[in-house]
């Protein structure tokens, strides 16, 4: 009996179609609803530009520090909603043109003006030299994987640069992150300032200001770097499956051989 072309084909093992998932069960929509929630919890009190409302607190000694930290807010603002819609393949699928716009803005717009600024206001910080070291090592990063990024992009190295935009993505929602440890820490630590802070406030808060500084961007990058290693050596691992998988007669088809039987 012979087998035809379409025969040997349809032999070959395939995966079902992939069903489409309503859009609120995407990963992306609990980034940008997270996203929202956090910048109607923390944007509020620095839109009046009123230093006696911010969370932070100001260096009245340092003049120009009120005015350069509203600048990194407003600037991180911009990278951290345009990060949102990137990641959304939805928002690449239905803007295109926006989606390419969009990177520009994030780099130049956001990432760069935010990155620098941070690295002004985190070296002057009042919550000791831990937090300090942390935002100039993740205001760093920041802005190296987003140029490192965007240059692959101009070059068309399209994989790698979503490898090192990623990174940036990541990055720019440490402040968000960063919310969360603390939160966390001061719910354990807070019952405990006696027995292991000696009764100091300020120096739980330094500690726990530290931990969530570190915490809320090297955890991500290490989440972020194991996902791409997965999704590499999964993918590594269905090349090799489909190169080794081939049916004896279609090998002999490809060779040129005639099938016994076919005249």
């Amino acid at each position: 009996m012979t087998m035809t072309t379409e025969q040997l084909s349809a032999t070959r093992p395939t995966s079902g179609k992939a069903k489409t998932r309503p859009w609120w069960r995407h990963p992306w929509t609990a980034v940008a609803v997270l996203v929202v929630a956090f910048l109607l919890f923390a944007l509020p009190p620095y839109v009046t530009l009123d230093p006696g409302q911010s969370r932070i607190p100001v260096r009245f000694d340092i003049p120009l520090y009120y005015p350069v930290l509203i600048f990194h807010i407003f600037t991180a603002v911009i990278a951290l909603v345009i990060a949102s819609l990137r990641i959304s393949p939805w928002f690449k699928r239905r803007y295109p043109s926006a989606f390419l716009t969009s990177e520009r803005l994030y780099v130049f717009a956001g990432v760069v003006p935010s990155a620098i600024s941070a690295l002004a206001i985190g070296a002057v910080s009042s919550f000791g030299l831990v937090t300090r070291t942390s935002h100039i090592i993740v205001a760093t990063l920041w802005l190296v994987c987003t140029i490192k990024g965007y240059r692959l992009g101009r070059r068309g190295e399209t994989e790698e640069q979503r490898r090192w935009m990623l990174r940036s993505y990541v990055l720019t929602t440490a402040a968000i992150v960063n919310r969360m440890w603390a939160i966390t820490f001061l719910l354990v630590l807070s019952p405990q300032v006696d027995t292991l802070f000696g009764g100091s406030q300020q120096a739980m808060l330094q500690a726990i200001s530290g931990m969530s500084a570190f915490l809320s961007w090297t955890v991500p990058l290490i989440g972020l770097q194991w996902w791409q290693d997965s999704k590499d050596a999964a993918a590594r691992r269905r090349a090799s499956s489909m190169g080794s998988w081939q049916h004896p007669e279609l090998v002999r088809l490809q060779d040129g051989v005639q099938p016994v039987g076919r005249a």
